[in-house]
């Protein structure tokens, strides 16, 4: 919601079920805040947005920003908020190396003019969700890779996208993926014990025959 677009909650008006309410209202960003900006307009095609976002290399603002120089090489990594501002259904991506003009993941390379014209060499960058992992878990005995971390090697060293993705997913609902778990291995003995009835009641009427 646009802060012009604010009113007053009036609790006797028309609600209805699956109405919601904004949690926070969308403003002009100031300051440092505003140094990562969205060139000309965002696009949304075919189910996708298309964003271009600018800023400058050197922000003045170092206490704030990351003050990038030319050919200089930098690690990186991505976020993105689906439907939300918080901590919450985010997106992240590994971490990568750019490089200005100079070799890493991510090749950054100069354009002149104010538009850039896009050509035909992307880098691919795939984001998943993390799950809610926290960091004393990490470095617990329950997680495998605990010892790696206290050595200080990569994640990347040890699991892929595909596996964080899964590992993710297990962590936010292990309660429940137990618990299904349990139900289906219930079901499997209950199954196995009604075909053994089943079976003995036949041999039964084959031997009273």
């Amino acid at each position: 919601m646009l802060e012009g677009d604010i009113v007053p909650f009036d609790p006797q008006a028309d609600w209805k079920d699956g109405d919601t309410l904004p949690r926070r209202t969308l403003r002009t960003p100031e300051g440092s805040q505003a140094d990562i900006a969205v060139q000309s307009k965002g696009r949304w095609e075919a189910g996708y947005w298309d964003v271009t976002l600018t800023r400058k290399l050197d922000t003045g603002k170092p206490l704030d920003d990351k003050i990038l120089k030319d050919r200089g090489a930098y690690a990186v990594a991505f976020a993105i908020h689906r439907h939300a501002t918080g901590t919450r259904w985010h997106y992240v991506s590994l971490p990568f190396s750019l490089g200005l003009e100079r070799s890493g993941d991510i090749v950054a390379t100069k354009f002149t003019g104010d538009t850039v014209q896009w050509g035909d060499k992307w880098t691919k960058i795939e984001l998943f969700y993390p799950g809610q992992v926290s960091w004393p878990h990490l470095n617990s005995t329950k997680h495998a890779g605990a010892q790696y971390i206290r050595k200080g090697q990569p994640v990347t060293t040890h699991h892929s996208v595909e596996q964080l993705k899964q590992y993710g997913v297990e962590a936010e609902f292990a309660h429940e993926i137990l618990q299904q778990w349990f139900l289906t291995l219930l079901a499997g003995v209950l199954l196995i014990a009604a075909f053994g009835f089943a079976f003995n009641q036949l041999l039964k009427r084959n031997q009273g025959a």
